[in-house]
């Protein structure tokens, strides 16, 4: 039987892209993004319309992530960060 390791991701920042909250981090060297929903790969073109936010887009993303794929590796460290920001990880 093949012992799996545990997934982890590095979390870059958060904002907006257009109307959508995401949060931006990497996996396995590629830069990617999140809405909660939905990932995609983080292009030139994206990065450009990025507008950075605060900790309410990062509690948003986290619940939504949470409720809707919560194997998804991204949550323990967006809990990680809300927890060490003093934000509340609901």
């Amino acid at each position: 039987m093949m012992k799996r390791t545990e997934r982890t991701v590095n979390v870059k920042a958060w904002g907006c892209l257009g109307a959508k909250r995401v949060v931006l981090y990497e996996d396995r060297d590629e830069l990617r993004f999140t809405d909660g929903f939905h990932d995609m790969r983080m292009t030139q073109a994206r990065m450009e319309a990025f507008i950075p936010g605060g900790d309410a887009v990062l509690a948003d993303v986290y619940r939504r992530v949470r409720g809707t794929r919560s194997w998804h590796p991204v949550v323990k460290e967006l809990k990680k960060l809300l927890d060490e920001r003093g934000g509340k990880a609901v």
